[in-house]
């Protein structure tokens, strides 16, 4: 990315707007643009300049723009966009991958992240508009001060509203939180801190320890090898921190703050459990049904009415835990699948929503994750600080969140996770590997069992095969649209493999689950898999290992 990619592709969003929205609307209902930390010295740019030629664009052609005068966290872009009922928004950020990176969010109306046909429609008006406009030209060459002074800064009236808003819809135990144990807290090197302490105070909870050295946003992300904090070795110094501290209770932002990470220190204080991302979705899920329930009589929408007349619902991703299914139903919650990603995930919950369903919980297994329907984005922030009140009422009552998650596993049953990824330019070669010509399960030895394992493929969902194949549909096409690549086996045992081409980096993730009611055979099962079946020699990524 460089200014002018920036510039042609603002040029081509304007088009795009006023082709499917009028130009009438886009002018007057404007477009939000935020903007966090990342530059480039080298190459001259950063998310500021991205900022600044996007809003450029937007000016000269007349358009209301509204443009965060600072940092802004990446959930307040499609909160501002349905708060301030805008025609669209950008965020510029690449949120947790490496420093090298940089990156342009686009939400469309309903604060959700654009998909099929607006993307077409974008993608094509960004080629058919390649030339610079002159008077965009103009105006960016005037300077920061000049666009800033055409613009109008949203950040004091949609942080408030979104504090507002969120400790109004999610908090529900105000009086009792400041008497939870302090917790602590690290933005990752980014923007997270100043709008999560505003939502912490909210809640009454605590001022949280804060993990100085990765309080302020630095694009050089010093104190880590990748500023992800599912990466291994991401929570090290928040570990130290909290330790000298006596916090029990890490909670971790990535860059741009629609993330959230979460350690609890074990029992016998010499280490720390880190949550995966379907762990800490099954304590949120579990958390929010439980309040609906509870706090019903106080749970209002937007237009007044209970919330408990309406039905409730969840949304996760296909590669996303079943446990949170399973749980959900048998609690009377809709929990609905769709792809990876909140571009699907959030464009769901806004259908739930039209359809009249109370959406409690969405999330997808990389830690994202948002609570209620605030934003319909992740939202790393609000999502922070449910938890952070969630952790306190277990502590209360004397328990812990480990407890709380193996009580629910006894409950329900031990879905057991193992994801990873590999490294890799040709991610089709292992896709095509994996085909073999429509033969999917006699690749992987059919009937005489995958590699060292003795198990069977009984289903095999393919989004992207020619037409679609999903073997558990009557007419075998698939429920989800055809999107990137990503074939799911299911095993004569229930354990679902699925691996998928990374949206945004060079990699072959895979997410294997396996279930069953002991946590030690259902663990021994899953290495056995995992190390024969797909990362074995005849396994199923063999072509790019």
């Amino acid at each position: 990315m460089n200014n002018l990619v920036v510039q042609q592709t603002a040029q081509g969003l304007v088009r795009a707007l006023e082709q499917l929205l009028g130009a009438d609307q886009v002018r007057v209902r404007g477009v939000v643009i935020g903007y966090d930390h990342r530059a480039s010295p080298e190459f001259d740019c950063s998310s500021l300049s991205f900022a600044l030629h996007t809003a450029g664009v937007f000016v000269s052609q007349g358009i209301k723009t509204f443009l965060f005068d600072g940092l802004v966290a990446t959930p307040l872009v499609p909160f501002a966009i349905t708060s301030l009922h805008c025609a669209a928004g950008c965020m510029i950020t690449a949120s947790h991958n490496p420093k090298e990176d940089a990156g342009f969010k686009l939400y469309w109306e309903n604060g959700c992240q654009i998909v099929s046909p607006i993307d077409d429609t974008v993608q094509r008006s960004i080629l058919a508009n390649l030339e610079p406009w002159p008077e965009a030209n103009a105006l960016i060459a005037r300077g920061e001060a000049a666009v800033r002074a055409q613009c109008i800064n949203p950040m004091v009236p949609v942080v408030n509203h979104y504090v507002a808003r969120v400790v109004a819809k999610l908090c529900r135990r105000a009086s009792a939180n400041a008497q939870s144990p302090p917790f602590c807290y690290t933005a990752m090197h980014g923007v997270g801190l100043p709008f999560a302490t505003r939502v912490f105070a909210g809640f009454g909870l605590p001022p949280p320890v804060i993990v100085d050295a990765q309080a302020r946003p630095d694009y050089a992300f010093p104190t880590v090898k990748f500023p992800n904090p599912e990466e291994h070795g991401a929570l090290a110094l928040a570990q130290e921190v909290a330790a000298k501290a006596g916090c029990r209770l890490i909670l971790a932002n990535d860059p741009d703050a629609d993330r959230l990470a979460v350690a609890e220190a074990t029992s016998s204080g010499a280490g720390w459990a880190v949550f995966t991302g379907d762990e800490i979705a099954m304590l949120l899920a579990d958390w929010e049904m439980a309040q609906r329930d509870a706090h019903s009589s106080s749970n209002r929408d937007d237009d007044g009415d209970k919330t408990t007349k309406k039905p409730k619902a969840m949304v996760i991703s296909a590669v996303s835990s079943r446990f949170v299914k399973v749980m959900g139903e048998r609690r009377g919650v809709r929990v609905d699948e769709t792809l990876t990603g909140f571009k699907w995930i959030g464009n769901r919950v806004a259908e739930l929503q039209a359809q009249g369903h109370d959406v409690l919980l969405s999330y997808e297994e990389a830690i994202g994750f948002c609570v209620g329907d605030v934003v319909r984005d992740k939202d790393g922030i609000s999502a922070a600080a449910v938890f952070a009140e969630m952790a306190g009422a277990l502590y209360a009552r004397g328990s812990t969140c480990q407890a709380r998650l193996r009580a629910l596993r006894e409950e329900y049953g031990f879905y057991l996770s193992r994801n990873g990824y590999v490294k890799t330019t040709n991610a089709q070669r292992a896709f095509d590997d994996l085909r073999n010509g429509g033969r999917y399960a006699l690749l992987l030895g059919g009937v005489g069992g995958l590699g060292a394992v003795a198990r069977r493929v009984v289903h095999v969902r393919d989004l992207q095969s020619p037409g679609g194949l999903d073997t558990r549909q009557p007419d075998l096409k698939p429920v989800l649209p055809k999107a990137s690549q990503m074939i799911t086996l299911e095993l004569d045992d229930g354990t679902t493999i699925t691996v998928r081409a990374s949206g945004t980096e060079p990699k072959l993730k895979y997410y294997v689950e396996a279930h069953g009611v002991d946590e030690a055979e259902v663990n021994e099962r899953l290495d056995g898999i995992v190390s024969s079946v797909v990362l074995g020699r005849q396994g199923v990524l063999r072509s790019v290992l």
